[in-house]
């Protein structure tokens, strides 16, 4: 497993060294459509960033793949699409909790 699996996401300080809200999968078995990872504030494509009350920046990664199926993928189409979010929301901003949550 761990030779044919992908990693998605950064840290929320943008780096690669704080806590991440990564997205594993098995590449063998899905290819990578689309993926971003952004930030659950005002400006969520500003790395780092913090929302409304938050104590600390928060973010959000999402992926969306699609299952290999063999041969039967034609110009990537791909007849099954999964898409999947991982996110940590704030544990001190309740406003930034409900900011992002609705």
């Amino acid at each position: 497993w761990a030779l044919c699996r992908e990693r998605i996401g950064c840290c929320r300080n943008g780096t690669h060294e704080d806590e991440h809200c990564a997205i594993f999968f098995n590449k063998e078995k899905f290819t990578l459509i689309q993926e971003e990872t952004i930030w659950l504030s005002e400006t969520p494509h500003i790395e780092g960033s913090v929302g409304w009350d938050g104590a600390k920046a928060r973010i959000a990664t999402w992926v969306l793949l699609g299952l290999v199926q063999g041969e039967k993928e034609q110009g990537h189409h791909y007849p099954l699409q999964i898409c999947i979010v991982n996110t940590h929301l704030d544990h001190v901003g309740v406003r930034a909790r409900e900011e992002v949550s609705g």
